[in-house]
């Protein structure tokens, strides 16, 4: 670390004062409002899920550093499912099918489960426990899931319920609960006994949530945040036009309503669950997606909220300028005489956690971060503050120990290093930290490339648009014939059907199985509105939006293949036969320069496992390009190559200092091929992959964005698969 000193004068002696740089963390913890309130049930159970691997241990993780302090953002409807699920017996589908005794399960009912009891990460959540992973290759054995169900017996589902909600226990309930360890020691052969106290244990777990984030805000450990109360793009509810301001080019529905009187009633909602829970109003929001206009944060401001987080993209287009350097600096805005704060996320470093540390060692993650930290404290000529904000529950399945040991690591670095300094949003703005830049107005955008787009301008995003505005006007020219209490009840499901996450899922730039669930759940909050009214809803919101299913467009290796390694396709007969992944299908970029990485041709023969990766590669020979190739077997696998006209034999040195020779080539294309023998994947039928691709050593785009790919080594060449 370079030897940063301010020398001030205080009373005639000189004082030697650290240049400090300030890190914010904010951690965004949400899921959409999957209750059917017009049933009262719960359609999906992943709040309960999260509540018990993450809403707890990211906190604890916290608490256990006593330099390191956060911002956790708590969407408010959230909130109100965490509190229905302190409930042991709370309505979900899931729970209420799984508490069931297995004797009794119907067929149906068999079928339900066993779609949905493998919903863990393999590598991370479903291998550690020897008994899972071996019905996870029962279950790998069948074409059909029903048929896989009829081969479950009783105790074989009963081992899959109870290893399933083991494999969602964070480390905080493993070590804090008795029973939960007792259980995962036990490996196999659970009662229904088990099952029930198991269950008792984790809602029980779940009552504590809540009360311990009081508990650290009020300790000064955190600082909660809130958000609009469903999760709205709050920016296009104000403005429609905010989405054209964001991106000029943007395809707007053929009919979008007036929400602008919903949008405040977000906010005040949001206020008030917060106050009555916290004891105290929010100072802080995290706008949902990160969606800000000049004339959201007005909004906010005029509602008590003195200030928020959004993302760098939104900066650069405001200030029309892409220094990096800018993004370490606080500014402010102006709402008659109401000095409104904003401090700007550090794409790459947030993002370098969402997306890409899960592959690497939790130590050399942690270091690597910290080493990145120090650049950025070396660069600038000033205190920096450096803003980390991301997803605090989604990443850590794809972390080795629910991101235990990477968490501890960074912690104790920061903590370590006199440099650097946690501080919560609310310190940042009431002292003198850093440098503070006045804003005449904030350009529109969110998150992802500092537009909308991820939410409207697709066929199916606008489809779901156009439906929402439909019942919208239909609730207004209609509202007078309800009581009060259904008004109520058709406000909120309004208000719910606005959350953004319905229409992250419609289109083709992000990819889920479950894609179908949201969008039924989507329309049925628009059915319920017209059940309330007590009129037959229009065919057009029964309909389902998705036009067809989602899949990631995995086609598996029909045959054994043998190619040239030299970057072009030597032969028509060379590559065919090939698995074939379409990456853009889960991937976004993390550069608003678009896609390279298009599509990867993969298979292999008895010695070796080929790759053929197709994008813009002879743009990039040459050019301070490289590629990572991050590949999970029986061990992990980092590398990352220059792309170069003389690419050839290579050996990599990897983070657990062993090596991995392969032979490389490009040109149109990108081709690799590796010894089965190397890639240590004795057993294993399929191998986990993900591709990096570096600018100037900064990575621009990693596919997929969210996951690994699953892609066979071995098989019997019958038919096609999927992510």
């Amino acid at each position: 670390m370079k030897s940063d000193v301010v020398y001030g004068v205080v009373d005639q002696l000189i004082e030697v004062v650290l240049k400090k740089l300030r890190l914010v963390f904010v951690w965004h913890m949400h899921q959409p409002y999957y209750k059917d309130d017009a049933v009262g049930q719960y359609v999906m159970p992943w709040v309960f899920l999260h509540a018990i691997k993450d809403y707890y241990e990211l906190p604890w993780l916290v608490e256990k550093s006593p330099k390191i302090k956060a911002v956790f953002n708590l969407v408010p409807s959230l909130l109100v499912q965490l509190s229905e699920y302190e409930k042991e017996g709370v309505n979900d589908k899931f729970l209420s099918t799984l508490r069931k005794p297995t004797v009794s399960l119907k067929a149906g009912e068999k079928v339900y489960l066993a779609e949905n009891l493998f919903h863990s990460n393999m590598k991370t959540m479903i291998a550690p426990f020897h008994r899972y992973l071996e019905l996870a290759n029962k279950k790998a054995a069948f074409t059909r899931i029903d048929e896989f169900a009829t081969h479950l017996s009783e105790q074989d589902l009963l081992d899959l319920e109870i290893l399933f909600l083991l494999s969602w226990c964070g480390n905080a309930i493993r070590q804090k609960s008795r029973l939960v360890a007792e259980l995962i020691e036990k490996q196999f052969d659970y009662s229904e006994d088990d099952k029930r106290e198991l269950l008792s244990e984790l809602f029980a777990f779940v009552r504590d949530i809540i009360p311990y984030y009081k508990k650290l805000q009020e300790n000064g450990n955190i600082e909660v945040f809130t958000t609009p109360f469903y999760h709205p793009i709050l920016p296009l509810l104000i403005d429609k036009n905010s989405a054209v301001e964001a991106y000029p080019d943007v395809l707007m529905p053929g009919n979008f309503a007036d929400f602008s009187q919903d949008a405040p009633l977000h906010i005040k909602d949001a206020v008030k669950l917060y106050t009555d829970i916290f004891s105290m109003p929010p100072l802080g929001f995290w706008p949902a997606e990160g969606s800000v206009s000049t004339a959201a944060l007005s909004m906010l401001s005029e509602h008590g909220v003195e200030y928020c987080a959004a993302d760098e993209d939104v900066l650069f287009k405001t200030l029309n300028d892409p220094n990096r350097h800018n993004i370490y600096k606080k500014y402010y805005l102006e709402f008659d005489n109401r000095k409104f704060g904003i401090f700007f996320r550090d794409k790459q470093l947030s993002d370098l956690i969402g997306f890409t540390y899960s592959g690497w060692d939790g130590k050399d993650a942690a270091k690597d971060f910290v080493a990145r930290l120090n650049t950025i404290y070396n660069d600038c000529g000033f205190e920096p503050i450096v803003p980390i904000v991301l997803d605090g529950e989604n990443a850590w399945e794809f972390y080795e120990n629910n991101a235990f040991d990477f968490f501890t690591a960074l912690y104790k670095q920061i903590e370590q290093a006199n440099w650097i300094e946690c501080v919560s949003a609310k310190e940042l703005f009431a002292n003198n930290y850093g440098v503070e830049i006045k804003l005449p107005f904030i350009k529109a955008g969110s998150w992802i490339y500092g537009t909308f787009s991820t939410w409207i301008g697709q066929s199916e995003k606008n489809r779901a648009w156009e439906l929402l505005s439909f019942t919208k006007e239909y609730v207004k020219q209609n509202l007078s014939k309800l009581s009060p209490a259904d008004k109520r009840i058709v406000q909120k499901e309004l208000m719910i059907a606005e959350g953004s996450d319905w229409f992250w899922w419609y289109g083709d730039d992000h990819y889920t199985p479950l894609a179908g669930e949201f969008d039924k759940l989507f329309r049925k909050h628009l059915l319920n509105i017209y059940e309330t009214f007590g009129e037959t809803p229009p065919e057009m919101i029964v309909a389902p939006i998705l036009s067809k299913a989602k899949s990631p467009y995995i086609v598996r290796p029909k045959t054994y293949i043998t190619p040239t390694i030299d970057g072009r396709v030597s032969g028509f007969f060379e590559w065919i036969g090939a698995g074939i992944v379409e990456l853009g299908f889960e991937f976004t970029a993390m550069d608003s320069s678009g896609f390279s990485l298009k599509k990867l041709y993969y298979g292999f023969d008895e010695d070796y496992v080929y790759f053929s990766l197709r994008g813009d590669f002879a743009k990039m020979k040459d050019k301070d390009y490289a590629l990572g190739i991050n590949i999970v077997s029986n061990s992990k696998f980092n590398i990352k190559t220059p792309i170069l006209s003389n690419l050839s034999d290579f050996t990599r040195h990897l983070a657990n200092s062993e090596e991995i020779a392969f032979e490389a080539g490009v040109d149109d294309n990108f081709e690799m091929r590796i010894a089965r023998e190397a890639l240590d994947a004795g057993g294993l039928k399929v191998i986990e992959v993900a591709f990096e691709l570096y600018k100037n050593n900064r990575q621009i785009e990693r596919a997929p964005l969210y996951s690994m790919l699953e892609l066979e080594i071995n098989g019997d060449f019958s038919d096609e698969w999927y992510i």
